[in-house]
């Protein structure tokens, strides 16, 4: 593992980000630097995942899931006090999503299995029913009270069951040594901890996903009709968490045919890049028409992308150039944000921070994809058509709509490392270099 310890190394990340934190801690330049107890969380999860990646270089997988499941549990549920004892709240500041959700459960606990779906699904829709219904369930047998704690245990477990379906994903492209680095990382994202602390869905979702991928490879491999049929029913019950994943797992498995016809040339490569780039255009047409069609106004679609925008300074043309290269690439960690916001913006920093840093092996781990025809290229797939779908949203500067498609992201960058040269792993320090100064001008221009 002589290319890990250069590049995804686990000092070095550390290291790295530490230097950024203190730079912009030591310029005076925002308003907006978090409070002395916010940050004191954002070291206990830096620390936390530096540990657990640390630890995952000297025991078994059983072992180290282990620990993922202990460590995330023991985080997450210091998250919840933290949000307790300074915001008085369990869901933590503007929970809006977290607050619809808990008041869902709240107020279907009382109701019989088939009232509880009749009745959501009159309302809402398919969309959002499985979280619910999780939710639901655990407030009707445990109640709210307790119920709305014993979902951030829930989602502990559901992480470290995750990390060993995708163990297994990623050992059919790179080393076992360097698959149990990713689901260190996978297991002891900030982010992850964050979501089950604040009460949402990404965690249950995203292990879904894994679940299904999981599944789809297992067809591949064997042509078992019970593993397609297993993809197909896993991959069905991801709609019920967000609609539009089900035809994009199923874009995934034809993807691995479709790269088999394909011949690697420049001409089939300016094909695929302007298919994504109408894509990305059809996207945004499409989703407006949706949001007319559900009787928002034409402008909405505009006021959404603005907002996003605005949250973040940007406005112009160049937003929209940030826009698709943040969709690609990642967005930059934030340290300084509103009180209000610490939440969703500057605790799971680190989390941002690493899928950053790993871009440039991630893009390299497409073209590789692409040029070896790998059956990776499933996993290509599920994370392009996410950064085209979240272009199209102009959701780049959110990390909430990249965490589905991060433990692929972190596969594909560790394709990539491992099929590089010295010499490109060489310019991936020159890209980290640079990607350095612009989180430092982010942060410090916020």
């Amino acid at each position: 593992m002589g290319s890990e310890r250069q590049i995804m190394n686990n000092s070095y990340l550390a290291t790295t980000y530490l230097v950024v934190w203190m730079l912009i801690a030591v310029i005076p330049v925002s308003k907006l630097w978090p409070s002395a107890m916010s940050q004191l969380m954002q070291l206990l999860l830096f620390v936390n995942s530096v540990v657990v990646v640390y630890i995952s270089q000297k025991v078994s997988r059983r072992g180290l899931i282990f620990v993922i499941l202990l460590s995330h549990m023991f985080i997450s549920l210091a998250l919840r006090y933290y949000y307790m004892e300074f915001w008085n709240d369990p869901l933590g500041p503007i929970a809006i999503d977290s607050y619809n959700y808990n008041n869902d459960g709240i107020y279907y606990a009382s109701y019989s299995f088939t009232h509880f779906i009749n009745d959501f699904l009159e309302i809402n829709g398919w969309d959002d029913l499985g979280f619910t219904f999780i939710i639901y369930s655990v407030y009707k047998l445990f109640s709210p009270g307790i119920g709305v704690h014993l979902l951030v245990v829930l989602n502990s477990i559901a992480i470290a069951i995750s990390c060993n379906y995708l163990y297994r994903i990623s050992c059919q492209f790179v080393s076992a040594k360097c698959s149990m680095f990713i689901i260190a990382i996978w297991g002891s994202l900030s982010f992850s901890m964050v979501t089950a602390a604040n009460g949402l869905k990404e965690n249950f979702f995203t292990s879904l996903i894994i679940l299904a991928v999981y599944y789809l490879y297992k067809f591949i491999e064997k042509k078992s009709f019970m593993n397609f049929v297993l993809f197909l029913l896993i991959s069905l019950t991801t709609s019920f968490f967000r609609m539009a994943m089900f035809p994009v797992l199923v874009m995934a498995l034809v993807s691995i045919w479709i790269i088999k016809k394909i011949k690697p040339t420049v001409k089939s490569i300016f094909l695929i890049a302007s298919l994504i780039v109408l894509a990305i255009c059809a996207g945004r047409y499409i989703m407006n028409v949706l949001l007319i069609l559900r009787g928002f106004s034409d402008d909405t679609f505009s006021e959404m992308a603005l907002n996003q925008y605005g949250e973040h300074n940007l406005g112009g043309p160049l937003s929209a150039v940030i826009n698709v290269v943040f969709g690609f690439i990642g967005s930059t960690p934030s340290f300084i944000s509103t009180p209000e916001k610490i939440s969703y913006i500057t605790l799971f920093n680190y989390s941002v921070f690493v899928i950053l840093i790993f871009s440039s092996l991630y893009i390299y781990g497409i073209f590789k994809a692409f040029i070896t025809q790998s059956n990776i290229i499933a996993l290509v797939a599920i994370t392009i058509i996410n950064s085209v779908m979240i272009i199209a949203m102009s959701f780049s500067f959110d990390f909430r709509y990249r965490f589905v498609s991060v433990p692929f992201i972190l596969i594909i960058a560790a394709f990539g490392m491992e099929n590089s040269s010295p010499k490109l792993l060489k310019l991936h320090k020159l890209y980290c270099a640079a990607l350095i100064l612009l989180v430092l001008f982010y942060n410090i221009n916020f």
